[in-house]
């Protein structure tokens, strides 16, 4: 059934999967989504290794070329103009937390490993700073888990 938006709103076409707990951002004229997780009842979240690019433009849907990261829930992500870095985040058991990362280029749908980092995270704050993607260790609070941080700078 047909539902009329409000004025000024558009509706998207479905995307391939609904996901939560993933990287996202906005890249000039594409959202770019990887990893995250499928929810499909209490306690069935596996996470998941692939991603998909939204066109705002044409309006479709394109799956991203495999990227070298295991799956993981609640990554940090950042676009720095250039790529989507993507970084740390948990596997779906909350017991394992992890150092690696890597960049996605839209552009040539491919990825690059970043380097490792000297701090690991759950569920990372991180913001672009126009050079660095600053990253926080752990936004939620775990106990007996450090809350540190750590920059990364693309161009080395």
């Amino acid at each position: 059934m047909f539902e009329e938006l409000p004025v000024g709103w558009t509706a998207f076409p479905v995307p391939p999967e609904a996901r939560s707990q993933g990287a996202s951002a906005w890249a000039e004229e594409r959202l770019l989504v990887w990893g995250g997780h499928v929810y499909t009842g209490y306690s069935d979240e596996v996470p998941r290794a692939d991603g998909f690019t939204f066109d705002a433009r044409s309006r479709t849907w394109h799956a991203m070329a495999a990227a070298p990261l295991a799956p993981r829930l609640m990554p940090a992500s950042a676009w720095s103009g250039r790529e989507l870095l993507i970084w740390g985040g948990t596997d779906e058991r909350f017991q394992r937390f992890f150092r690696d990362g890597a960049a996605y280029d839209p552009e040539s749908d491919s990825w690059r490993r970043l380097p490792r980092a000297p701090i690991s995270a759950r569920a990372p704050l991180s913001v672009w700073t126009g050079r660095e993607l600053l990253v926080w260790a752990t936004a939620v609070r775990v106990r007996d888990r450090p809350r540190d941080g750590a920059a990364y700078d693309p161009r080395g």
